[in-house]
């Protein structure tokens, strides 16, 4: 398994987890299942649940860096800026 390591501007915070997942795809469901609800409302979090299971909405890897993505979400009118790193 590799762990991914997850930052996300939303609405003036920055919200940093890891999770442990066998590819990116599976790490972000992980990461949108387990979004803190004390800073994610629950209509907050289902709505970031529906977004990352478009594909319309799946990382794009950074150029020139090795393993980084980034990917962006607007929800109910604010940006939510999500960068993630395969750890080591």
């Amino acid at each position: 398994m590799k762990k991914f390591t997850f930052i996300a501007e939303f609405k003036n915070g920055t919200y940093i987890s890891q999770y442990k997942a066998d590819n990116l795809m599976e790490a972000v469901l992980i990461w949108a299942d387990n979004l803190d609800v004390q800073f994610f409302t629950n209509k907050v979090k289902t709505k970031i649940q529906e977004k990352v299971r478009d594909s319309f909405y799946s990382p794009v890897s950074i150029e020139e860096v090795d393993n980084v993505w980034c990917s962006s979400y607007v929800i109910f009118r604010s940006l939510l800026l999500l960068n993630i790193v395969e750890t080591v």
